[in-house]
Formats: C-alpha cells, sequence, structure tokens
C-alpha cells in the first residue's frame, strides 16, 4: 500500500501514534470449564462490548483474544479482574477475495519487510517461529526462503541473506545464573512480559512458592528492560535453584508445584 504526498489521516490513539489501529487485549486462561463465561460476566453493566474474540487452546490453556468497543474501559476491567493480559496494537487489513486471501497478505507483509530490511542496508532479515502447529509456525517462514540457524526447544530462529558474506544470526545464550541461598529453595523468574504463555508459567510459579512456605523464596526479574534481558541472555526464563525449567509450552500447575516440592523436601 502507498500514499501520495497529500496523504494525511485525521486519527490518534492515546498513545500518541499518528495512525488508526485496532487494541487487542490477549487473555491467557486455564483450559477449564465456565473460565471463559468468568471472563466475559466482567464486561456485565458496562458499556464495553466484545466486537470479535478468537480463541487457540490445548488440553491445559488457552489464549483468548479480544477487540473490545471501549479499549480503555475494557482493559481496567480486565486488569481489575486480576487477570494476566497482554495489549498490543493491530492494524485492519480487508482481505482480497479467494481462498487464499489471508496467505496473500501474509507473504505481502514479509516481502515488504524484506524490502525495508534492504533499503536501510541489512544483510538479511531474521525471524522466529515454533515447530508445533500453532501460530508463528517456522514451516511457513521455511516456505519463503527461511533457513532455520539455531533453536530453543520448539522455537526456531529463522534467517533469510540478502548478501553471501552475511553470518547467521543465533539466540543469545543464557549468561547469568541465580544466586543460591543456604537453607532455602530458590524459584527465580525472568519475565518480559509479552508472551501470555510465559506469564502463565510466571504466575504458577509465583503461586507455588507462596504455597510452599518460608523455605522457598521467589525472585522475580524483569526483563522488559534490553539491557537486563541481555544480563541474563533470556528474555523469559525460569529456574528453580538455579536449574532452568522448561517453560515452553507452560507447564501444569501441579507439576511446578511438585518440582519444588521436591528441592524443598530435601531442606528437612
Amino acid at each position: 500500500m502507498s500514499f501520495d504526498s497529500s496523504a494525511t489521516t485525521d486519527y490518534s490513539t492515546m498513545r500518541g501514534r499518528n495512525y488508526p489501529a485496532i487494541r487487542q487485549f490477549t487473555v491467557f486462561l486455564e483450559n477449564k470449564v465456565g473460565k471463559l463465561l468468568e471472563v466475559i460476566r466482567r464486561f456485565e453493566g458496562s458499556r464495553v462490548r466484545i466486537v470479535a474474540l478468537s480463541i487457540s487452546e490445548n488440553a491445559e490453556c488457552a489464549f483468548v483474544r479480544f477487540l473490545l468497543s471501549h479499549p480503555e474501559q475494557g482493559r481496567e476491567i480486565l486488569e481489575r479482574a486480576g487477570l494476566a493480559i497482554v495489549e498490543s496494537d493491530l492494524i485492519g487489513v480487508e482481505l482480497p477475495e479467494g481462498p487464499q486471501g489471508l496467505m496473500e497478505i501474509c507473504t505481502a507483509l514479509l516481502q515488504a519487510a524484506e524490502d525495508d530490511a534492504q533499503r536501510l542496508g541489512a544483510g538479511g532479515l531474521v525471524a522466529w517461529g515454533v515447530s508445533i502447529p500453532v501460530f508463528m509456525r517456522a514451516a511457513w517462514f521455511r516456505r519463503h526462503g527461511y533457513r532455520a540457524v539455531d533453536s530453543q526447544g520448539m522455537m526456531k530462529l529463522l534467517w533469510k541473506p540478502f548478501r553471501g558474506d552475511v553470518a547467521a544470526p543465533s539466540w543469545v545464550k543464557t549468561k547469568r545464573k541465580p544466586l543460591l541461598q543456604d537453607g532455602k529453595v530458590v524459584v527465580t523468574s525472568v519475565i518480559n512480559g509479552w508472551c501470555p504463555g510465559q506469564n502463565l508459567a510466571h504466575e504458577r510459579a509465583r503461586r507455588a512458592a507462596a504455597e510452599l512456605g518460608p523455605n522457598v523464596v521467589f525472585q522475580q526479574i524483569d526483563a522488559f528492560e534490553r539491557n537486563v534481558g541481555m544480563e541474563w541472555g533470556a528474555s523469559d526464563a525460569l529456574f528453580v535453584d538455579g536449574r532452568q525449567v522448561r517453560t515452553g509450552p507452560p507447564p501444569r500447575y501441579e507439576k511446578v508445584r511438585n518440582l519444588i516440592a521436591r528441592r524443598a523436601a530435601r531442606l528437612l
């Protein structure tokens, strides 16, 4: 899409942007009967209406994405409910006719990103995807000329070089380890806040640590700032007594609690 030099937009958002955007809220829920209804009922008695809703689920949890008629008031309602939410801005696109309309849009957006990167002099474009059939599938990027150059569990780092003399990137490796305490089980959560799945793992570890008593210490490391993430070598990670716990997909609460409880039992 292109605009001539005289094109302007009269829209502005409460975040100070000068382009129109749609606000989306992602809520992470346990996959239990009635959990979604509990969230929807929070909007009763308010002027907030659910404009669109989508759900991605597995056996343990679900991502619920909302578009709300009044996003500012909707955010307040969700926050008062104590729900872990991720807020993002979307751009609405009218799909072309035909069976592959969404694929055509995604391909055009990826091509535009590659064109911008080349104009800025980049040697290539890096992306990440997952190996399981949910969102951000690594296989889709491979079909567009990307290759996997590194991996962390189910996450794949994908790379498309524009020149032959550019080295492939790699994931930032875990650098810093949590400090341990004598006579205590130390649960350390490095959290960025961007990923609903990692937010759920963080909340489950925090709740389990609180329930298991004074011999368990919970430490939260806020990795929202880039320098903190680089210092730890991770944007999201969970450690129990210095040993990293796999959090993708987020482990069940019972599994997290049992892991911490076994470590605590060794102190007795």
